[in-house]
């Protein structure tokens, strides 16, 4: 089961806004009832990153990684937190999995920027 689109919109016009808890309720609602989908747990992973909360973050983002390997955002927010945990092997190794995973190095370059390249 999937995500209904509408609560992925509404979650990014709450993290647009900068009401992250209330981004994360009502990713979490939602994750309750969908725990496998992997956009979800994405979404809940980059609102917690961009509150702050970057060991909260990577469970939530490896949980993604794990459903879609080649999904470049939630790389992206992996290498990020684990970037800010100061885990940088580990991040190395997260982009290296993305890689063989399929996904392509155009789109994962405009994925994580040159700050995450580094």
């Amino acid at each position: 089961m999937t995500a209904p689109p509408q609560d992925l919109l509404r979650a990014r016009r709450l993290q647009d806004q900068g009401r992250f808890l209330a981004a994360a309720d009502l990713l979490l609602e939602t994750f309750r009832e969908s725990p496998n989908d992997g956009a979800i747990a994405r979404e809940i992973g980059l609102v917690l990153l961009a509150a702050g909360d970057p060991h909260g973050a990577l469970g939530y983002l490896e949980r993604a990684r794990h459903a879609d390997p080649a999904d470049p955002a939630a790389l992206r927010g992996s290498m990020e937190a684990l970037h800010q945990l100061d885990r940088r092997d580990e991040a190395a190794h997260a982009l290296l999995a993305g890689l063989m995973a399929g996904i392509e190095p155009a789109e994962l370059a405009r994925e994580i920027g040159p700050e995450l390249a580094a």
